[in-house]
Order: structure tokens, then sequence, then C-alpha cells
């Protein structure tokens, strides 16, 4: 896809005003094959005709049906979608006292450090 905007000459901030999407998002596309979650069909379809109306060749990834390339990674049959995993916190513990009351009851001739 990229070669098909070099072939038109424009920025990528002119072609997204035209087509009717964002900078980055046409930018994470093109450059990044992220396509987004909500539109991506449409955006499809804006994409070739702005290809079509500025005398560009419709790139194959475009020309493809989204069964055959999908449009997002995540809509593909049975694939889950890792980034929602959840991560373990690793956050501290939101005081200290536990720690003091456990080192209050140790037998120990050390003086305690709490604050």
């Amino acid at each position: 896809m990229k070669a098909a905007f070099k072939q038109i000459g424009k920025s990528y901030a002119a072609a997204a005003a035209e087509i009717g999407c964002s900078k980055p998002m046409l930018v994470a596309v093109v450059n990044h094959g992220n396509w987004p979650k909500k539109g991506a069909n449409e955006l499809r379809e804006k994409l070739k005709q702005y290809f079509e109306k500025n005398g560009a060749d419709i790139p194959a990834s475009l020309r493809n049906e989204p069964e055959a390339a999908p449009a997002h990674p995540n809509e593909r049959r049975g694939q889950r979608d890792v980034t929602t995993k959840r991560r373990k916190s690793t956050k501290p513990p939101n005081s200290i006292s536990g720690w003091c009351a456990t080192r209050s009851t140790m037998k120990s001739s050390l003086p305690m450090m709490c604050l």
C-alpha cells in the first residue's frame, strides 16, 4: 500500500483528510497493517475509492475480500485478543503497618523501624 501512496505523491495527512480518517489511523493501516476494530470495512472501501480517484493501482491487500484477508487480526475465527490479559499487580502494599505489626510480635532485641 505504501507504493500506491508514493505513486499518488500526497502526504498521509492530505490523504487522511480526503479519505475521512485520522492520520494516525491511516499510518497504522499502511505501515503496520493494524486496521481499526470498528469501521474497518468502511475504511477499506474509502481507500479503494481514494486510489481509483487518484489514478493509482489498488493494492492487493484491498482487492481481497475480508474473509481472505481479515480487516483486523482478531476477526479470525477462534483467535483470542491477547491484549486483554490482566497482569499481576507489581504495586507495593498500601502501607507497611502489616510489616510493623508482624515485626512487633517477634521476640527480638533489635529496635523496631516503623514510621
